[in-house]
């Protein structure tokens, strides 16, 4: 199977406006099979990204009111589009692949266009060291770090030195729109967990367990999602 690219916003925002049918809920009917049979009042869910707005439908299918909190503006989490600017870049995350099968599955089930990426253009790439690459990238770690700690003028010029090291014609001709840091976001504190092999299976039975009456959303902390 190749590798699929949802829009992600439009799965956005039919996550907000639609209402999954029991068809879909999978396992996690299973899991939530027993606290539908006493439901509690309410329900608090704490952020409204991807994992807190599914976890909302999810719960709202089995008969528990729920009500939403979000410290932002903006619904989408790390899932954010800047369409103020030309060309609409994504700011956060962009693409997934086959493996993510209940985010495929829940894209057909609300009829979100899914579409498999086009090959990069070899005039495009760039070739480092003999090897080739595309003219983009992640900085992560110390690297991001640093970046982080630049003010917006430093960054603009590193970032523009850089890339005229790679591209000289990109020199004078490129100009910084906005910067995005997740790691000085107060609510996402980075842009994704990164693991070293074996750890999450290694952490799964820390990392899903509640924590009283608090219970985790998301990708490695949800119950159903760690097979």
């Amino acid at each position: 199977m190749k590798p699929q690219l949802l829009k992600r916003r439009e799965l956005l925002w039919r996550l907000a406006q639609s209402t999954l049918g029991l068809s879909i809920l999978g396992r996690a009917s299973q899991v939530l099979a027993t606290a539908a049979e006493k439901p509690a009042k309410s329900i608090l869910v704490l952020g409204a990204g991807l994992s807190g707005l599914y976890s909302a439908l999810l719960l709202e299918a089995q008969g528990f009111e729920v009500t939403i909190w979000e410290a932002r503006k903006r619904v989408g989490g790390r899932v954010f589009t800047l369409d103020d600017l030309p060309g609409k870049p994504e700011a956060g995350g962009q693409s997934f692949n086959e493996q993510y099968s209940r985010l495929l599955s829940l894209a057909q089930q609300l009829d979100v266009p899914v579409k498999t990426p086009q090959k990069p253009n070899s005039e495009l790439l760039l070739y480092i060291n003999e090897l080739a690459v595309l003219p983009s990238g992640w900085a992560n770690g110390v690297n991001a770090d640093k970046l982080a700690a630049l003010n917006p003028q430093q960054l603009e010029r590193t970032v523009i030195s850089q890339l005229a090291k790679m591209r000289p014609a990109t020199k004078g001709n490129i100009k910084i729109s906005r910067v995005v840091t997740w790691g000085a976001d107060p609510f996402s504190l980075g842009a994704y967990a990164h693991f070293a092999p074996g750890q999450i299976r290694e952490f799964k039975s820390q990392m899903t367990k509640p924590w009283h009456r608090i219970y985790f959303a998301g990708e490695h902390t949800a119950t159903f999602s760690i097979k």
